[in-house]
């Protein structure tokens, strides 16, 4: 088998191990240090394919065009719409590990809702805020319950 073979096996059999929250180390073609040394991007899964992965890539510089940041592991990295990618399998360096373990967050994470409000604000151009969406939800069935 060769190697582009292997690939391709390793990722249609392993795939589901990039879940939703998972850390990741990507590599960015092109995207080289002053030495011309490859740099690896720290991400978040957002969902996994079979084919390729959906990923938030986390800068450690702030910009005027972050729409969040979140900390991990007392690290700031900042959230920006261009970050948003689509990846293949072959971009995957390596797990993100701190502290000798896989950074992972958790499926009801704020870092998700704002990842959703960054997409409906790139796609609207308007403002979504998912806080006060839960509000009403949590209020609409708690009344629903208690009529029901």
């Amino acid at each position: 088998m060769s190697n582009l073979e292997s690939e391709y096996y390793m990722q249609q059999k392993y795939w589901w191990k990039f879940r939703k929250g998972i850390g990741i180390k990507v590599k960015i073609p092109h995207d080289v240090d002053e030495t011309g040394k490859q740099k690896y991007r720290p991400a978040i899964v957002i969902k996994s394919y079979p084919s390729h992965v959906k990923v938030q890539l986390l800068s450690t510089q702030s910009n005027k065009d972050d729409y969040y940041k979140i900390i991990v592991n007392n690290k700031i990295g900042y959230i920006r719409p261009i970050y948003n990618i689509t990846i293949s399998y072959e971009n995957i360096y390596n797990f993100w590990y701190e502290k000798g373990k896989i950074i992972s967050l958790k499926n009801d994470s704020i870092f998700f809702e704002k990842i959703i409000e960054m997409e409906y604000k790139e796609i609207f151009d308007k403002n979504l805020n998912l806080k006060n969406y839960h509000k009403f939800l949590r209020k609409f069935e708690s009344k629903t319950r208690n009529h029901g």
